[in-house]
């Protein structure tokens, strides 16, 4: 237990100062797009305040691993440089006890990233969602000038003839972006643009309009007035701020997604993914954790550099295999819990190092 706590003290400073670093090239990237809605008055001093707030979950669970990685690697440099490992081999310990030390320092970074991905960050997302739509509400309506269309709102193309208020419009043509014949037309007196609570989506309320159809073969043309309808667009019209519903979800109701009966096959492999995404994150810690045990020793016949080099190339291909994993689990060709085989490689290739390492007396 000495051991165990040594190594756990030692890693707290490399951690944090190497989680932080990362976190904060992550959070730069963006920063820009932030500053950019900002200035254009899409976004209040409010909102900003909590945007920055709800992407902090999301780039330190991203920066975690990394974390992990760079204090295991520096505690584990400095004790085979200063002689402490082979000291303590030589009185008779194995380096596995070392490495069960490690693994218990990696352990308590996995209960933290197990917190971020199951509860902070899906709430940190949830209100990032809704800043999302009430920005995109704010964009939309600032983006439309009266004469013009407005052709960045997903499948849909709308036009005003004038602006009543900040999101209130009069004389309005909305159509589908490519017209077919059976596609409607609707034209109408007034309109607004809003965020409906319920779904999260940009909603046209429209009111005292027509809506003209025609058959496939444009031999019928019938027209239906009304007095209010509203519309939903489909897509995001701004994609800088990216969060899915998905990842809004807390992890009680993405299990009681998971659990209904009436699931269709792509949203089944969307909510698995999400949820194998998250038991990923502190699998992904551990096998970071171990991965730094033979990267930081020094090897007194072939030295470290070799090693290092091997890590840094092992962790790129683990993101690539993991992605290619992730995108076959989306498109439904794959399992979800296939997501968790990447981390538990990387871990078997860290212990194997280890093993190496046993063997050879380095």
């Amino acid at each position: 237990m000495l051991l165990h706590r040594s190594i756990l003290r030692q890693c707290l400073a490399p951690f944090a100062i190497a989680t932080g670093v990362v976190a904060f090239v992550l959070f730069m990237g963006r920063l820009r797009w932030l500053g950019d809605i900002a200035a254009e008055g899409r976004l209040t001093g409010g909102d900003l305040a909590l945007t920055v707030a709800a992407l902090l979950p999301s780039v330190t669970e991203a920066a975690l691993p990394f974390g992990a990685l760079a204090a295991v690697y520096a505690v584990v440099q400095r004790h085979s440089q200063q002689h402490e490992v082979l000291v303590m081999r030589l009185a008779g310990f194995s380096l596995w006890r070392y490495a069960i030390a490690v693994l218990a320092f990696g352990a308590v970074v996995a209960a933290l990233a197990a917190v971020l991905a199951f509860w902070l960050k899906p709430a940190a997302d949830a209100r990032l969602h809704v800043i999302k739509e009430r920005v995109q509400a704010t964009y939309t309506g600032s983006r439309l000038v009266p004469g013009r269309f407005a052709r960045d709102l997903g499948d849909k193309v709308l036009w005003v003839g004038q602006r009543l208020g900040p999101n209130e419009f009069g004389r309005i043509f909305f159509a589908d972006r490519v017209l077919y014949p059976e596609a409607p037309i609707v034209v109408a007196r007034r309109g607004r643009l809003e965020v409906d609570e319920g779904t999260g989506r940009i909603r046209l309320h429209l009111a005292q309009g027509t809506v003209f159809l025609a058959d496939a073969r444009l031999a019928l043309l019938r027209t239906l007035a009304f007095d209010q309808v509203a519309f939903d667009f489909r897509k995001s019209p701004v994609e800088a701020v990216r969060v899915s519903a998905y990842n809004a979800m807390s992890t009680p109701a993405l299990l009681r997604a998971l659990a209904a009966d009436d699931l269709s096959v792509r949203r089944a492999a969307r909510l698995g993914r999400e949820l194998a995404e998250r038991a990923a994150v502190p699998l992904t810690c551990l096998a970071f954790a171990l991965l730094g045990i033979p990267a930081g020793m020094v090897r007194y016949r072939s030295g470290r550099q070799g090693a290092l080099l091997a890590t840094l190339v092992v962790v790129l291909v683990y993101y690539l295999v993991w992605t290619a994993f992730r995108d076959q689990v989306f498109a439904a060709r794959i399992a979800p819990a296939w997501l968790l085989l990447p981390p538990v490689l990387l871990a078997g290739w860290a212990l194997l190092g280890i093993r190496r390492l046993e063997r050879s007396g380095a």
